[in-house]
């Protein structure tokens, strides 16, 4: 049987440092990778192609689902 192969996935979790279950911070069909913490613990930073390109972007701690794009708004504001 020939494994089904599609594109890759990558989510952040965090776990907790004792013990427990993961909880699930991104979840949509992209990758994000190599999550970065603010040095406050409020937000995170991370690379992904969720928005077509590579770029970076940030969601806070609290809220699953609100994420914002640092890089490419104002790249493209260059571009007017």
């Amino acid at each position: 049987m020939k494994p089904v192969r599609g594109p890759l996935k990558y989510d952040i979790y965090v776990i907790p440092s004792l013990g427990g279950q993961p909880a699930r911070i991104t979840d949509d069909a992209t990758q994000e990778l190599e999550p970065h913490w603010s040095p406050d613990c409020t937000e995170m930073v991370f690379p992904s192609n969720r928005g077509g390109n590579w770029d970076i972007w940030t969601i806070k701690a609290s809220s699953v689902s609100a994420t914002a794009d640092l890089t490419w708004g104002k790249v493209k504001a260059l571009f007017r």
